[in-house]
């Protein structure tokens, strides 16, 4: 005759003292494997030329700060704290005052602006050409196309300062 253990008072029969399933090994197994994926994806970058946050390395990126500045390099070292930006650029705008013929004393002289790109290094203060931003200050940032305008006027610049360069 068979023995039955004695039910401990819960409602659920007591099962007899056995090991894990198959299955719920097979299940663990995947578990600890789909971990070290996720752990090592984190670790390593999702994909090449991508550092996990969508910057593609091979493009420049423009960042948008809440100041209203706008900076365009290559993004990269972002973390909780800093986003470091380098080979950078930004628009500079200078205002030339054109006289109309009919105004004799000029007060009401228009205004054209001017926009142009200046490369980050040049200025009075003498800044390396690499920032470290404050996550805070960035409001977005958005990779360029290579055939954007402002990826144009950079290569450019570029070959202007090389060819400015091999010439002095």
């Amino acid at each position: 005759m068979e023995r039955v253990r004695a039910n401990s008072g819960h409602g659920a029969p007591a099962r007899p003292a056995s090991g894990p399933s198959p299955a719920s090994k097979v299940l663990v197994g995947i578990l600890i494997v789909v971990g070290i994926v996720i752990v090592a994806g984190m670790f390593f970058g999702v994909a090449k030329g991508f550092q996990g946050s969508g910057i593609k390395n091979d493009q420049y990126q423009a960042v948008f700060l809440t100041n209203g500045q706008v900076y365009f390099g290559r993004l990269s070292d972002v973390n909780k704290q800093y986003a470091k930006l380098s080979d950078i650029y930004y628009l500079q705008v200078t205002q030339q005052q054109s006289s109309d013929d009919g105004l004799q004393d000029g007060s009401n002289a228009n205004v054209d602006p001017q926009i142009s790109l200046a490369q980050l290094g040049n200025e009075l203060h003498g800044p390396e050409r690499e920032m470290y931003i404050s996550q805070d200050q960035i409001l977005f940032w958005e990779n360029l196309r290579n055939d954007g305008d402002v990826v144009t006027a950079i290569t450019e610049f570029a070959t202007n300062q090389s060819s400015d360069d091999s010439s002095n």
